[in-house]
């Protein structure tokens, strides 16, 4: 079984939607797409989700930022 965090741990954890501006894929790697992502600020990401999405699909799509 997973340990949970406190719900003071989870009261310090911040959630953001944003819009993917741009995405493509990590040179050499099936698994990372690094994502350009306006939250109200700009900020790069990059995420393990390259077999489950193209970096096509993903621009103008929402997501949900953990902070």
């Amino acid at each position: 079984m997973q340990k949970m965090i406190t719900i003071d741990d989870f009261a310090k954890v911040e959630l953001k939607t944003g819009k993917v501006l741009e995405a493509q894929r990590v040179e050499k790697s099936n698994k990372l797409i690094v994502l350009k992502v306006d939250t109200g600020e700009e900020r790069q990401i990059v995420a393990g989700i390259g077999k489950a999405y193209t970096p096509e699909e993903l621009i103008g799509k929402s997501i949900v930022v953990v902070t």
